[in-house]
């Protein structure tokens, strides 16, 4: 597989190219970071979205890829030795973006020399992104590799959406993206699931205050769904990945409710409730991500090359991405759920 700092070097040079151009896009942009601050890259009624801006797509994945990339290859490791004795793992992504939540997949069974499984994928988005790494995709899996160009309406709407038949479902930082509507059509699809154990992966962002009140609302009303009698299912494993412990306080504070036994104990049963099992809890106690143990549980991350640094460098001279290289290896912010349910 390509290597993450293989990838950002690329996008960086096509960055160059671009800008050297003077192609349309890149016409009078001088601020990246002010770009992404500014703008709201969300899907707009007409389909249009700052997303599918090349040169917004260049600046976004140098700033976020590098932290995005680790967070998916922690999740992953998570759930990977479920898989080991498998013929196959079906995933959907849904907002899948550049697919890099296949690339951390992928990449964790080469790490833990897990060679049975083929990865199914199947990814949602409603940009087309120019970065995508779905042309890595390993030679065992092209046969079973979609990617869908469409809302997250328009999937929960198409009655041959086989949205009740996977393993893992994918929420890459997008679960923000949700409209009330999206969440209903989602919440429906729910409601008859084929496999006996999935997974969800869910990758919170930071909202401005921490954690946002309306993602841990989402993500609330997919357990009581599947936890319905109807549904049929339960919480078996609850983990929380966060790079302090003040992240997990928001998540209870929000009022998540997470009852799950193991042990004979619980991890978190209430709003008020103190947490019983902290070490079930995948917490990090330093300041930067690549400290924390999280990331020496996955080998911990790579240093950017010299020659990367030299293109992110030249061109935060020019004033054309601010601080992207310092957001690479020094972001403060994790909150990933892995949430493994059972049938009843």
């Amino acid at each position: 597989m390509l290597t993450i700092t293989e990838y950002l070097k690329g996008i960086c040079e096509k960055f160059e190219e671009h800008r050297n151009e003077g192609t349309e896009s890149m016409r009078g942009r001088k601020s990246g970071t002010d770009q992404l601050k500014n703008r709201d890259p969300r899907l707009k009624s007409d389909g249009s979205s700052l997303y599918s801006d090349l040169a917004f797509q260049q600046l976004y994945l140098l700033k976020y890829a590098y932290e995005y990339g680790f967070e998916y290859l922690s999740m992953c490791d998570e759930v990977i030795e479920d898989f080991a004795d498998k013929e196959q793992i079906s995933v959907v992504s849904l907002g899948c973006g550049t697919m890099l939540d296949y690339w951390a997949l992928a990449c964790t069974l080469d790490e833990r020399e897990i060679s049975r499984p083929v990865i199914k994928y199947h990814g949602i988005d409603a940009i087309k992104w120019d970065h995508s790494l779905g042309a890595e995709v390993r030679d065992k899996d092209k046969k079973t590799f979609k990617f869908s160009q469409e809302s997250f309406k328009n999937f929960f709407e198409r009655q041959d959406n086989r949205f009740n038949t996977y393993d893992i479902y994918f929420f890459p930082k997008s679960i923000s993206e949700f409209s009330k509507n999206d969440m209903e059509l989602m919440l429906n699809n729910l409601s008859e699931m084929e496999k006996n154990t999935i997974y969800f992966c869910i990758s919170l962002r930071k909202a401005k205050k921490g954690v946002s009140n309306s993602d841990v609302k989402r993500v609330q009303d997919m357990m009581d769904k599947l936890e319905e009698e109807k549904t049929g299912f339960r919480v078996k494993e609850f983990k929380c990945m966060a790079a302090t412990k003040t992240t997990v306080d928001q998540l209870k504070e929000q009022g998540l409710r997470v009852e799950v036994e193991k042990n004979d104990e619980f991890i978190w049963s209430s709003k008020d409730g103190d947490p019983k099992r902290l070490d079930l809890m995948r917490l990090g106690a330093k300041k930067y991500i690549w400290e924390t143990d999280v990331a020496q549980n996955v080998g911990g991350y790579p240093e950017i090359p010299e020659e990367l640094l030299y293109y992110i460098e030249k061109l935060r001279k020019e004033q054309a991405i601010g601080k992207e290289e310092q957001a690479m290896r020094r972001t403060t912010y994790i909150c990933d759920l892995i949430i493994k349910f059972e049938r009843r």
